[in-house]
Formats: C-alpha cells, structure tokens, sequence
C-alpha cells in the first residue's frame, strides 16, 4: 500500500512536531508537580500517623476525572471544528453548555460528600480516621474547579492554529 512513497523520518517535520508538543509537555509536567506536591510537602513537614490522615483526607473521587475527561474531550473536538469555520460565538456557545453541564454534575456531589464527609470516611476508612473529615471536606470543595475547563479551552485554541505542524 505504501509502494513509492518516501517513508523516512523527515528532520524538519520532526522538529515542527516537537516544537508543537513540547508546551503540552511541559503543561503535563507542572500539573503533576501542581497536583502532587501539597502531599509530599505535608509528608516532609509531619509524621507519618498525620500524613495518614491527611492522604486519607485527599480521597481522589474517580468519576470526576472519567467525567471530566468525557466531557472536555467532546468539547474540545467540537468548539476546535467551530473555530476552524470561523464561528467563534458557536465555540463559546458549546464551551458555556459544557461547564453546566459539570457543574450541574459536581455541584450535587460536592454538596452530598461535604454533608456526608464523616459517614463516608468512617465506612471506608473506620473510625481511626475520623480526623480526616475536615481534610476530606475542604478537599471535596476543590471538586468544583474542573468545572470551568480553561485549560482545555486554550487547548482548543492552540489545536486551531496548527499551520506549523501540516505535512
């Protein structure tokens, strides 16, 4: 099938890609460092026993990332395909209906896990670790910020404009 054509690296379209991918991972780099290093600065300043209750405190909830990643990756293909035509309002027309319809996902939740806080960490983690609670509930408050999507709104912006990277 790919009889006659030049299938060998090409250095400039190499180097194109990479200056694309690079800002991405770079971004990829300073969100684990962001969203990891409160758990390594807390383990160095206390003792074990208080960074138990801390990492308990800081239960990831797994439906917010399978629910935003759906919901963002939807968004992203289909505000990038409005920008490509030039219809800009229609971008942020489907940017403003993806960020209720997170919030109208995660501000229930969020309500129910910081009600709930206490009853939650007692059935999942006894009660040894009720001094989580606290933790847990400002924790469950940071929920709400994926739901205004900016970084995956400057992604599209920087997928509509990747005349550099064209073979």
């Amino acid at each position: 099938e790919f009889r006659g054509h030049d299938m060998r690296p090409d250095a400039g379209f190499f180097r194109a890609q990479l200056a694309y991918a690079m800002p991405f991972a770079l971004a990829g780099l300073v969100e684990i460092v962001q969203t990891s290093f409160h758990q390594y600065f807390v383990a160095y300043r206390t003792d074990p026993a208080s960074f138990a209750v801390y990492a308990v405190g800081c239960l990831q909830i797994p439906l917010v990332e399978v629910a935003t990643a759906s919901v963002l990756n939807v968004m992203m293909v289909r505000m990038s395909e409005h920008m490509g035509t030039g219809r800009e309002a229609a971008a942020v027309a489907i940017w403003h209906d993806s960020t209720r319809k997170l919030a109208l996902l995660f501000a229930p939740m969020v309500g129910l896990l910081v009600v709930a806080a206490h009853p939650i960490i007692v059935v999942l983690f006894t009660e040894r670790y009720v001094a989580s609670v606290p933790v847990f509930t400002i924790s469950s408050l940071g929920l709400l910020l994926p739901v205004i999507a900016v970084d995956a709104v400057l992604r599209v912006g920087h997928l509509t404009t990747p005349a550099s990277c064209e073979p």
